[in-house]
């Protein structure tokens, strides 16, 4: 909560208007074209590469296995707890009419 806080108040000091715009936010926090690939050159920061990494590859393979969270985290080995709080914080959008979180009938594994 501190860090939220801390970036808002530097992009109200920092920002040259009263509208805090994308382009005001640090570079990970930013959208990505899924269009574009990720060029490594714009990327300053280990934090950031981390960062935009992790987002691709949870967006690839949520959109592999359509979006099924209890499937898409068994694959990747994963906890489903740890990928719902990995997808919040990338900010990655499930499409409402996905089948986010059905168990998938081989999850009796």
């Amino acid at each position: 909560m501190r860090e939220l806080r801390n970036l808002i108040e530097r992009l109200l000091i920092m920002s040259e208007s009263n509208v805090i715009v994308e382009d005001d936010l640090p570079e990970h926090m930013k959208k990505v074209d899924k269009d574009r690939a990720i060029s490594f050159g714009d990327i300053k920061v280990w934090k950031d590469f981390k960062f935009l990494s992790e987002k691709h590859f949870l967006e690839e393979k949520l959109k592999q296995y359509k979006y099924n969270i209890a499937k898409t985290a068994r694959e990747i080995q994963l906890p489903r707890s740890n990928l719902y709080k990995k997808i919040e914080y990338s900010g990655i959008i499930i499409p409402d009419n996905s089948e986010a979180d059905k168990e998938s009938p081989s999850s009796s594994e």
